[in-house]
């Protein structure tokens, strides 16, 4: 029955064979598209683009972005790294754990160093995350430095109504 349901799941993820949610899978990191993206390869040579689960960096425009997709370069780029795939948002997206070490993840070290927002609604490492970022912003961290850092979740809305008025 297990191997049925992880089956499904696949078929559902376009044919990409992850063993869903419950174990990890090395792959090679060969792009990094900002803080929070990447695109791997995995063992069967398929190129998957992965978000990371429970944080949001800053938008490559905004303060902060470029230093948040530097620090992910220099950490996984043309890497051999574990990940653990979490699940999908709500626009499809695969979202995963980046492990950087046996007890690291490149999710906490983002959170950490100041460059990223963690997901409240996220239950697994809400704890954990809110303490990281919560520790960054308490010692004005990174994306802290500034009094009111913009979340890339509003600077996006504010972005696209912007657009739209031009039009």
């Amino acid at each position: 029955m297990r191997n049925v349901i992880l089956g499904m799941l696949a078929f559902m993820l376009g044919g990409i064979h992850f063993t869903f949610a419950s174990s990890k899978e090395k792959v090679k990191v060969i792009s990094v598209y900002d803080g929070n993206s990447l695109e791997v390869i995995n063992k069967k040579n398929q190129k998957i683009k992965i978000y990371l689960y429970a944080v949001d960096c800053p938008e490559p425009k905004q303060d902060y972005g470029q230093e948040a997709k530097r620090y992910t370069e220099r950490q996984v780029l043309n890497k051999r790294i574990t990940i653990k795939i979490k699940g999908k948002d709500k626009e499809g997206n695969l979202l995963a754990v980046v492990y950087l070490g046996k007890n690291k993840t490149l999710n906490g070290t983002l959170l950490k160093k100041g460059y990223a927002w963690y997901d409240k609604n996220i239950s697994s490492y809400a704890d954990k995350f809110y303490n990281m970022a919560l520790d960054a912003k308490l010692a004005k961290t990174g994306l802290w430095e500034s009094e009111n850092p913009t979340p890339p979740w509003v600077f996006k809305k504010e972005r696209a109504a912007m657009i739209a008025k031009t039009r």
